[in-house]
């Protein structure tokens, strides 16, 4: 495997930029780097805003508290690796090192990969527990009992020091809002436990539904920051760190319980990565409805599990700041995967960083895709032997983002869209807000996508699975275009014309980088 190389660390500032051109009276140098200490509005005011009270931190350290769980008839003793062996596999796959530093592991393990996802920013720590006994078999389990009710009984058992590991949970809350960063549960039976049909015994992320650790004021109670609640978790089998299997002259296998007992499987963590994604804060970007629709064509991290995550992805959780342009502009970006560079092409407006300056908005994101660091494995080969094959020649990607901010009520269980808003909703308490759009049509507003891949040709990827051809190579041109224009919010904003504004020319390209030609368009007549 080759080593990802930490350019990012030097300092994302230093990101290349082409010299500026004057010939013919005209300047290139029309942009502004993103200040992320003056956005209007973040992605953790959303988050926290109503739905969620707790968010671990995206940046500095994370603490993870991860606790493998034993559930009747599935005991630990009797799997592959055994009890000890197993819960020796969890902590490599969750705080481990990558295939480089441990030959046990097929990629990266959580902490590796966070790591270098976020150019040396996002730092997940923490302690594997010894295994929870839940005297219910998985029927029992799914059926009258389920993961919130384990994770207030989890939180009972340690806040109250009966556990044997003495865990003190105060050192498991970074951000100090009075909430464990992240719970992981491992739990002993394979997915569809049972011949269950339902979901409870797959792999999601979710929080625990009645966290009690604020004050009146919204503030972290001083019981809560001595003893932390839990409130973000996830919950996934042990079989998911065995299934991405092996090749054997070019044909995909799994690995056997033989191979896991003597040791020989490889050690995968590409759900878990993908679980944790969620436990940040990021959505998903497949469709739920299995209407065939696929607006990224299975190729990210919190798609199909694969990859890297993409710029957008990165922006919300304060990992890059990109350019933005305000004209005529020639911006040189370097391999994505090693340096965090991008550049944000907002909607039409007077001045973007004046009335928005946020990324809870519509914008294209652009970052230049090459193979390696994170992205090379899964550009080998199909991860599992069945996922889509990541993107493994360089090209430059363009992703549509519609982030705007929603306000929703609950009608007889059902989600029902208020308006469009420029900041969290916080007038009425009948109200709460949250993305307005998803990948997922049914639970979008106005039939627009959350982030969609698109295509050299102009178009949005909508079903399949994206390929080499979808990144943009040199000479390719995104034409200026309409942008989502239902009633981009309740307050315009001193929007104009709702357009992108702007035509977009991929230049030079080589292993240093490629050269973006980005030219503004004057407004079509009315």
């Amino acid at each position: 495997m080759k080593k990802l190389t930490y350019l990012g660390l030097i300092g994302i500032a230093s990101i290349a930029l082409t010299a500026c051109d004057t010939s013919g009276g005209k300047t290139w140098d029309n942009y502004f780097q993103i200040d992320q200490s003056q956005y209007k509005v973040t992605f953790n005011d959303l988050r926290t805003a109503y739905v969620y009270e707790a968010e671990a931190n995206q940046k500095g350290d994370v603490k993870a508290l991860v606790v493998p769980v034993e559930l009747k008839n599935y005991s630990a003793d009797k799997l592959p690796a055994g009890r000890e062996g197993t819960k020796e596999d969890i902590e490599k796959a969750i705080f481990g090192g990558d295939s480089s530093e441990d030959p046990e592991m097929a990629w990266e393990s959580l902490h590796t990969f966070y790591y270098k996802s976020s150019y040396g920013q996002c730092n997940i720590t923490g302690t594997v527990t010894d295994w929870y006994y839940i005297d219910l078999t998985p029927t029992e389990f799914s059926k009258t009992y389920g993961t919130d009710s384990l994770v207030a009984e989890i939180s009972d058992y340690y806040r109250k020091g009966e556990g044997k590991d003495q865990i003190n949970l105060d050192e498991y809350d970074a951000n100090n809002d009075g909430f464990v960063d992240l719970l992981l549960m491992v739990y002993s039976c394979p997915t569809g436990a049972d011949n269950l049909s339902d979901s409870t015994f797959w792999a999601y992320t979710t929080q625990h539904s009645n966290p009690t650790a604020k004050d009146e004021s919204g503030n972290p109670t001083q019981e809560a920051l001595d003893n932390p609640f839990f409130s973000r978790y996830w919950w996934a089998s042990y079989t998911f760190m065995y299934e991405d299997g092996y090749y054997e002259n070019g044909v995909h296998k799994d690995w056997t319980n033989t191979q896991i007992k003597n040791n020989e499987a490889k050690i995968d963590t590409h759900t878990y990565i993908h679980e944790s994604g969620h436990g940040l804060g990021l959505a998903d970007y497949y469709s739920y409805d299995y209407d065939g629709g696929a607006p990224m064509g299975g190729v990210d991290m919190m798609d199909n599990n694969v990859g890297d995550h993409n710029a957008y992805s990165k922006a919300l959780m304060g990992w890059i700041s990109p350019y933005v342009p305000t004209g005529d502009a020639k911006i040189t970006l370097r391999p994505f995967e090693t340096s965090g560079d991008a550049i944000i092409i907002p909607a039409r407006e007077a001045n973007w960083k004046e009335h928005s300056y946020s990324l809870l908005d519509e914008y294209y994101i652009i970052q230049y895709d090459t193979p390696e660091g994170l992205a090379y494995d899964d550009g080998l080969d199909a991860y599992a032997g069945n996922y889509p094959v990541y993107y493994n020649v360089p090209g430059v990607r363009i992703l549509h983002t519609d982030s705007r901010i929603g306000t929703f009520r609950n009608d007889n269980g059902k989600k029902v869209f208020g308006q469009y808003v420029s900041k969290p909703w916080l007038n009425d308490s009948s109200y709460w807000s949250d993305f307005a759009h998803d990948n997922t049509p049914s639970r979008t507003v106005n039939g627009f996508n959350l982030l969609e891949l698109i295509k050299p040709d102009g178009t949005a990827f909508t079903t399949g699975r994206a390929d080499n051809s979808c990144l943009f190579q040199t000479g390719d041109i995104l034409k200026d275009r309409e942008m989502n224009t239902l009633n981009p919010y309740s307050d315009p904003l001193n929007r104009q014309n709702y357009r992108l504004g702007f035509e977009i020319e991929i230049g030079k390209m080589d292993e240093n980088g490629v050269e973006i030609i980005i030219r503004a368009v004057e407004a079509p007549a009315e």
